[in-house]
């Protein structure tokens, strides 16, 4: 990685990915690189915003960046050239989780132990009618599926310091089921 850094959101495939707005352990940074399956390239592109844990879904063409901390709202879609301002989250949030594409995304749970749940059509974020059974931020897994109605999120912390061992999986946009081991 082209320089010593966590929490940054991160779009694609393994062969092919963007990340943005990366932490360097004592500030929020804005700027955006590239992965090209051999190596990582600092883009000329930079985001909107300085912030660090911010979510991101999508391909390394057409990524979607939501949230992030200290409690941003913005929304931003990278078009593989620049990344442009979207209309906002509902609410501030960071620590969530979500899956999708920049036309059909998912953000799910967040700070502070939330359980809401919302769908972003490329244009606007609304409240899914689902919401997950508990309160989760900073999950130990989640999915980036190319999809906003097949999802699944794993661990996290649901109260601090307390961290969860659940599993819970979104199927179509009303039902969110718990999944035990056996």
């Amino acid at each position: 990685f082209p320089l010593g850094a966590a929490a940054g959101g991160c779009a694609g495939s393994k062969t092919s990915a963007v990340t943005v707005n990366t932490w360097n352990g004592s500030s929020n940074g804005n700027q955006c690189f590239i992965w090209n399956d051999t190596s990582w390239s600092t883009s000329p592109a930079t985001s909107n915003q300085s912030v660090r844990h911010p979510w991101a879904i999508g391909t390394k063409t057409a990524a979607l960046s939501y949230g992030g901390y200290p409690g941003s709202t913005v929304t931003e879609e990278w078009n593989d050239t620049t990344w442009a301002s979207k209309n906002a989250l509902p609410g501030a949030n960071h620590g969530m989780g979500g899956s999708g594409t920049v036309s059909a995304g998912l953000m799910f749970g967040g700070s502070p132990f939330t359980t809401n749940t919302f769908t972003f059509d490329g244009t606007n974020w609304a409240a899914n009618p689902a919401s997950l059974t508990e309160g989760k931020e900073y999950f130990a897994c989640a999915s980036t599926t190319s999809t906003q109605s097949n999802a699944f999120l794993a661990g996290g912390q649901n109260s601090s310091p307390a961290r969860t061992a659940a599993t819970q999986v979104l199927i179509g946009d009303l039902e969110i089921k718990t999944v035990t081991a056996t």
